[in-house]
């Protein structure tokens, strides 16, 4: 396995307990939601920035997987 896998795997369970800390324990919603998604904006450029661009035949898998998650 690569080392990359456990890396991101761990990477992402910090970030989820960092929205579950910051989700309990702010007032305004409304600015808490702006401050987690600029977090999550800033961590997925970098991402991006770091990654080879997919191949054709996934994108359709990218495509889809964007449309559920913002169901």
């Amino acid at each position: 396995m690569p080392a990359a896998v456990p890396v991101a795997v761990l990477t992402a369970a910090l970030l989820h307990a960092i929205w579950n800390a910051l989700s309990h324990a702010a007032a305004d919603k409304a600015a808490r939601t702006v401050m987690i998604n600029l977090v999550y904006t800033v961590c997925g450029a970098l991402i991006a920035c770091c990654t080879p661009v997919p191949e054709a035949r996934a994108w359709p898998f990218l495509i889809a997987s964007a449309l559920l998650q913002a169901v």
